[in-house]
């Protein structure tokens, strides 16, 4: 094969090999490509502006995308908001792509969908909690081998994802974009990934000492709030929640209505709690008096 020969001379590029002359050369060659005078003197006075904002030919080929499209008024009366527009863009475009396009190298799309889920409503996860689960869902499912931790180290390394202390978060909201984009073409392997997240959470004993079945409410919930996603979770990891559930409403709040829309979306078809609390939203649309009164004792 052709590529097996030439393999010896193959080698990535990151950001960082691409210095100021490259991206100048890179960036005369598409400012020759516009098609209107307008848009490329428009193009020429801000290079400058331009370069200072964009390290990578990606993001280079995704500003000028946008601003070959721009409207022709907008360019002649009003160049530097769309050259700022296009910056933007361009960066969401470019982080979200490179997201996916990571994702999909690695063949990591298990662990994408869980640290997805982990990252949906508490935003931080600790290291060791990822150990933990990333063992669990193992034990559950061996096609894990895997685990999480090798694609959140390599987010880390290319700052998709930032590390304080033990706490990993996103590094750009966009990041969460761009793992979402490569659910539609795995569908089905998204789906079994969080259905096995939300099944070992409630056995797993969190870094701080709680266990993880509040998670797994959180993020059964987020995923019944998400277009296009669904799961399945078993009887046994329902109960566990309905309990929980229970529970929580039982004890002062400072967040009442949070609380009664957790149970809502988290809650199984069994949960009293989980009814109760559909009972008092179609009852009290506005909630006022019941979430203004202050923390809360309701007994279920």
């Amino acid at each position: 094969q052709a590529l097996d020969r030439t393999k010896a001379w193959h080698f990535s590029l990151e950001a960082t090999d691409y210095g100021r002359p490259e991206r100048h050369r890179l960036y005369g060659l598409r400012v020759a490509r516009l098609e209107d005078m307008p848009r490329r003197q428009l193009a020429l006075r801000s290079e400058g502006t331009v370069l200072a904002a964009l390290r990578t030919p990606f993001e280079i080929q995704k500003f000028f995308d946008t601003l070959r499209v721009a409207n022709p008024t907008d360019i002649a009366g009003h160049g530097e908001r769309v050259i700022s527009d296009a910056i933007a863009k361009s960066h969401q475009d470019a982080i979200e792509d490179t997201v996916r396009q990571q994702i999909a190298d690695r063949g990591e799309i298990k662990a994408a969908a869980i640290l997805w889920a982990l990252l949906s409503d508490r935003r931080t996860v600790s290291w060791d909690d990822l150990q933990s689960i990333e063992e669990a869902i193992y034990d559950r499912d061996p096609d894990f081998a895997g685990g999480l931790t090798p694609l959140v180290g390599h987010f880390i390394a290319t700052r998709n994802l930032r590390q304080k202390g033990t706490l990993i978060s996103y590094y750009h909201p966009r990041v969460q974009a761009g793992i979402v984009r490569i659910f539609t073409s795995h569908r089905l392997v998204v789906r079994k990934a969080l259905a096995t997240l939300i099944e070992i959470l409630p056995d797993i004993t969190l870094d701080d000492g709680s266990s993880a079945v509040a998670m797994a409410a959180e993020i059964l919930a987020f995923i019944r709030q998400s277009d296009g996603l669904s799961v399945s979770v078993s009887e046994e990891a329902e109960a566990k929640i309905d309990r929980w559930i229970a529970e929580m409403l039982s004890r002062p709040s400072d967040d009442f209505k949070r609380d009664l829309s957790l149970a809502c979306d988290a809650g199984s078809d069994q949960s009293k709690a989980a009814k109760l609390a559909h009972w008092l939203f179609d009852r009290n649309r506005e909630a006022d008096d019941l979430v203004t009164a202050g923390p809360s004792r309701f007994m279920v």
